[in-house]
């Protein structure tokens, strides 16, 4: 937070005293200049529901950027509350005044559903109006629109030139989707590199899981384990949880990189921290080996009952044989029984057997 003597410019302050007097006036243009200074704590101390108060003033004398800035305060619940309704009244204020903003901002409202019913022929509208504009953020929305054929007629060709606008302004959510039309067509897969590779380096996490997978197959480019590798730990670490499983088992296998069992341990955890049901099972079963990371069975039965729920039958044979076998502090046979049975019932063929030897036990 700022204030005048702390961080501030004497002649923010002052600003902020002109800004003022005009503002009170009632001038539009002050009143939403005030309201910024407030939200941006510029010459005055950060105060978020004056600036509100003071962006609904402009905003209900038709200041443009008022609307905006007052729309999303009501959508986020910024310095008022959160009141989704009169958030797409003020969006749909500005974009009919030819806001691109507003008219981009309407339609990820009606596609996402966030605050107002979902409705992809409403949202398609906005969209187009806003690509008629040129904005790049809305060809690649209303592109994807028609490559799905939701809200507006399937229409891969028309897509695609939407996508080829957008990318022509380097916009890499288009990058993205062009690569992807490539890939799938099989007719270029130099292209799709190229394009999957623009978006990958303006950080999108689906490219740069897709340049990591020409690169490790050779698709559009010589085949390069080591470049993969590098990709797929960029996805990785932005949380991507399949990923960090392909690590774990690069890491596991060697398949591409020297083999090394503590990165696949780190991997495999990882991504069953992110909810990954094989990157549950497999850390849980290094754990119980003390494979690449210290033995720790108790951490390993937690992971492996996540994994079991998650209907891992490895996973389920695993923990039943544990329950089965006083391997664990509270031995449980009707359990070890039941997960058994949950695993046989996927064609796990061990856990067949132990139903099996089990009847018989009980039998003779």
């Amino acid at each position: 937070m700022h204030s005048q003597g702390q961080g501030v410019s004497p002649h923010a302050h002052e600003a902020a005293i002109w800004f003022r007097a005009a503002a009170e006036r009632g001038i539009a243009e002050a009143q939403f200049g005030f309201g910024r200074m407030y939200a941006e704590g510029e010459g005055l101390p950060m105060n978020l529901a004056e600036a509100a108060k003071w962006f609904l003033k402009a905003a209900e004398q038709g200041y443009t950027a008022a609307q905006i800035n007052i729309a999303v305060f009501y959508l986020r619940g910024t310095g008022v509350p959160r009141d989704p309704d009169r958030a797409l009244r003020w969006y749909l204020a500005a974009a009919e005044h030819g806001a691109v903003v507003a008219q981009v901002r309407l339609g990820q409202l009606y596609l996402s559903g966030d605050g107002v019913p979902r409705n992809a022929e409403t949202a398609a509208v906005w969209l187009r109006k806003a690509a008629e504009a040129g904005n790049a953020e809305a060809e690649t929305a209303l592109g994807i629109l028609h490559l799905t054929g939701d809200g507006v007629p399937r229409d891969e060709t028309r897509a695609e030139l939407l996508f080829r606008r957008a990318a022509a302004t380097g916009h890499p959510p288009a990058c993205l989707q062009l690569g992807n039309i490539c890939a799938s067509k099989g007719a270029d897969p130099a292209a799709a590199v190229r394009w999957h590779q623009l978006a990958a380096e303006a950080g999108i996490v689906e490219a740069q899981v897709a340049i990591a997978e020409h690169r490790l197959r050779g698709f559009g480019c010589e085949p390069d384990p080591a470049a993969a590798v590098i990709w797929f730990v960029k996805a990785a670490e932005q949380g991507h949880a399949a990923s960090q499983f392909r690590l774990a088992t690069m890491y596991g296998t060697g398949r591409g990189v020297p083999r090394d069992v503590t990165l696949a341990a780190k991997w495999f955890r990882a991504s069953a921290a992110h909810g990954n049901r094989y990157g549950q099972y497999n850390i849980a079963v290094m754990l119980m080996k003390g494979q690449g990371i210290e033995r720790n069975l108790d951490e390993a039965v937690a992971w492996l009952v996540k994994a079991a729920e998650q209907g891992v039958p490895e996973a389920q044979l695993t923990l039943g044989d544990l329950y089965a076998n006083a391997q664990v502090p509270a031995p449980d046979p009707d359990a070890a029984d039941r997960l058994y049975r949950l695993a046989a019932a996927q064609g796990n063929a061990a856990a067949a057997q132990r139903l099996r030897q089990g009847a018989d036990t009980n039998a003779a």
